[in-house]
């Protein structure tokens, strides 16, 4: 019933714009302004943006009442609940007023300001051609590129591999309304693959053309719903290339590499998204589609260059030391050989007894405009909270990183990418990332990321540290609006982020931002017991606000009655341990 009123509401309404642009969205209020932004940068102006809120629980809503109250060429619809892609894309046609449809995800963005220009012109030549798309960026939340990829360009290599992966990337698309009404519409009994199925009923009426550039950013993430639910995704992938087995070639190769992913999708969440950007490359180049590796572009390219014009330091970076002449000078080199370079560097000598002064001052020499040194006359370690607030009451930057003597950061985009991250993305107020942990020869140990999304971070919270301390990035105005590391001796990091999480979301990347050395001369070691107490006093506190308090409790019993154990025994299993906490809780 309601398809068919679709259809009649399509085939008889007027139409005004030239191309209706369709996107549905639920609960991408991080990412629909980039979106909607990418569409009003567009040199081809002759359009109408039809909105659909699909039962988003968060604020998207407001942001885009917020650009339709600026342009009232957005066109804006509520849901009120979660009806699915299909249902919303249909509701969105039954309203659309263009000769073309364009479709956008709400947390991908168009590139370049021609991309509609260039299809709706390709279309109005070639009337033969029934849809148009092109090459996708990938990149993760915080914008930085994992690969790029264009599918097949010629109609015949589109079929030849349109039963082993989508012939047309979403995002990129531009088709015919008319030819839509003819093929039926999106399928609304399909929950999984909708748009291949619909593609695939799309080329049964017209040829498709794939244009050599780059026209959309797909965001990667750890919630893709080709990710989370992969099992229902390949099923649904292998119910329509069965469906369309006569229509193109190719079945068996399609048939088969789709049933190899479906048993993939049997193995466990975390592994399938450690090994999800390579396999994906993977599949895109067996269908044909070509392959590039630019790990070092960012999608926030604009925004960071904007930044990087600021006078006054935008990052202001926070070293504590204490005898670490040997360490020093390879953290320090790590913060030099960032590509973002509007940062300071405030490293707070806590009484050193060896030459590490000296280290820092001929550091101070080489770049006396970058780095501050301040040496403390007595040393109040284990009690490092005050060096840290001792540090931030200095900072003059908007954003404030950490980085430990002894470590040093192994990525030289990182502080490039929390800017663009923070930057873009403004209820955010921390974000981290991944650690590989060393020996004292710097002998790799392991390897490790933190929970990525906010609401996973939260779960695990209260279970060990959401954060890998010398890998964050967070606000200054948060850090002051919280109070500044507490009066903890120990543990002080993790009561921070967990202040933090009470005003701002938080994030984690999954890229290896620092190299950790562990040794039986840490202050979690050294100081395990007084750790663990003074943890249960931190989970207590914040119990009400972060769920799985009990559990966490009784985990961190465990902990403490680790911590009891001679120090010969607790060495030997030091290494394990830290990894099996590291990697049971993310």
């Amino acid at each position: 019933m309601f398809v068919g009123f679709v259809i009649f509401v399509v085939v008889f309404g007027m139409t005004n714009s030239a191309v209706s642009i369709i996107m549905a969205t639920r609960n991408h209020g991080n990412f629909i302004s980039r979106s909607i932004e990418s569409v009003l940068n567009q040199s081809f102006q002759d359009w109408e943006l039809i909105i659909v809120n699909d039962g988003s629980t968060d604020n998207t809503g407001l942001v885009v009442k917020q650009f339709r109250a600026k342009d009232k060429r957005i066109i804006y619809l509520d849901n009120g609940k979660n009806l699915g892609v299909s249902k919303s894309f249909n509701r969105a046609l039954a309203i659309a007023k263009g000769k073309y449809i364009a479709r956008i995800d709400s947390d991908d963005a168009w590139i370049g300001k021609d991309k509609l220009k260039k299809q709706v012109e390709f279309l109005k030549a070639h009337p033969d051609y029934v849809a148009v798309g092109g090459g996708m960026i990938v990149v993760n939340p915080g914008g930085k590129e994992l690969f790029r990829y264009l599918k097949s360009e010629q109609d015949k290599d589109i079929r030849a591999t349109a039963l082993v992966t989508n012939p047309i990337a979403n995002s990129t698309s531009v088709c015919r309304r008319d030819v839509i009404i003819k093929a039926g519409l999106c399928d609304e009994s399909l929950d999984y693959n909708e748009d291949w199925d619909f593609w695939l009923k799309i080329g049964l009426l017209g040829k498709f053309y794939n244009f050599p550039e780059y026209f959309s950013y797909y965001t990667m993430t750890g919630r893709n719903k080709s990710v989370v639910y992969l099992r229902r995704h390949t099923a649904a992938a292998l119910n329509i290339i069965w469906k369309f087995r006569r229509d193109y070639s190719n079945f068996l190769k399609g048939f088969f590499i789709n049933l190899a992913q479906f048993f993939y999708g049997c193995v466990p969440f975390k592994i399938r998204f450690f090994f999800h950007v390579y396999l994906s490359k993977l599949k895109k180049k067996f269908s044909g589609s070509k392959i590039e590796n630019e790990q070092n572009r960012l999608f926030y390219d604009g925004i960071v260059s904007a930044v990087k014009k600021n006078k006054s330091p935008l990052v202001s970076i926070i070293m504590p030391t204490y005898n670490r002449a040997d360490k020093i000078s390879k953290a320090i080199e790590s913060v030099i050989g960032q590509t973002f370079k509007n940062w300071e560097l405030i490293i707070i000598d806590d009484a050193s007894l060896d030459e590490t002064s000296q280290v820092v001052k001929e550091w101070q020499k080489r770049f006396p405009s970058k780095i501050i040194f301040v040496r403390n006359k007595t040393n109040i370690y284990p009690d490092i909270s005050a060096i840290l607030n001792q540090a931030a009451a200095l900072a003059k930057g908007k954003y404030i990183a950490r980085i430990d003597d002894d470590d040093w950061w192994c990525n030289p985009v990182k502080l490039e990418i929390q800017v663009g991250f923070l930057e873009n993305y403004p209820d955010y107020v921390v974000c981290g990332g991944g650690m590989k942990v060393v020996d004292l020869k710097s002998r790799s140990l392991f390897s490790y990321f933190k929970p990525e999304m906010d609401f996973r971070i939260r779960q695990m919270a209260l279970f060990a540290n959401p954060f890998a301390h010398t890998t964050v990035m967070y606000t200054k105005a948060a850090f002051q609006k919280v109070g500044g590391y507490g009066n903890w001796v120990y543990a002080e990091d993790w009561d921070l982020w967990l202040k933090l999480g009470k005003i701002g979301k938080l994030y984690n990347f999954s890229d290896y931002f620092t190299v950790y050395t562990m040794s039986y001369k840490n202050k979690s070691f050294v100081y395990q017991r007084q750790q663990a107490q003074t943890i249960f006093q931190i989970i207590k506190k914040h119990r009400l606000r972060y769920p799985n308090f009990y559990f966490a409790y009784a985990f961190n019993i465990a902990q403490y009655a680790y911590s009891l154990l001679p120090v010969a025994l607790r060495k030997f299993f030091h290494f394990p341990l830290s990894y099996f906490k590291n990697s049971s809780f993310n």
